[in-house]
């Protein structure tokens, strides 16, 4: 990104990337564990992963675990 400033005559502080938003698998994940929480309150992590792996949905404890 340097260089690519540098180029245009811009300074780096001036430049920001627009932020990303989730993406459509993030989306769909994020809503099928809230039906789920909403049905099911006492369901871990562990759970909550293997409801989705249920699903049909290759998940593992980090893509669950709300990050703080």
């Amino acid at each position: 990104m340097q260089a690519r400033c540098r180029v245009l005559g811009l300074a780096r502080s001036s430049y920001y990337d627009q932020p990303r938003g989730e993406s459509a698998l993030s989306l769909l994940l994020m809503q099928r564990l809230d039906e789920e929480f909403t049905r099911h309150i006492f369901k871990g992590v562990v759970g909550m992963r293997d409801y989705l792996r249920q699903q049909g949905h290759a998940v593992n404890e980090k893509r669950v675990r709300v990050r703080v």
